[in-house]
């Protein structure tokens, strides 16, 4: 996924959030979760010992993804104080 300059806060949180899912994944030994920066792009590389695995990793990270993106659009629409 990459970002254009406006999206750098995005781009970060996103993958400051999937480096974590990454050291620790829900199932150890099963998948494996790269996670990589490359400028304003993440990049994920995604591996499992079965499919249902790796459906089931894929949705988790689209979902986070999913509420990454959903955290910095509400905090930019809140008001300051």
């Amino acid at each position: 996924m990459c970002g254009n300059p406006s999206e750098e806060a995005f781009v970060k949180a996103l993958y400051k959030s999937l480096i974590a899912e990454a050291k620790s994944p829900a199932s150890v030994g099963r998948i494996v979760i790269e996670v990589e920066l490359s400028g304003r792009c993440v990049v994920l590389n995604l591996r499992a010992d079965t499919e249902s695995h790796l459906r089931a990793v894929i949705n988790s990270m689209l979902y986070l993804i999913h509420a990454v993106k959903e955290v910095i659009e509400r905090v930019g629409e809140s008001p300051r104080s």
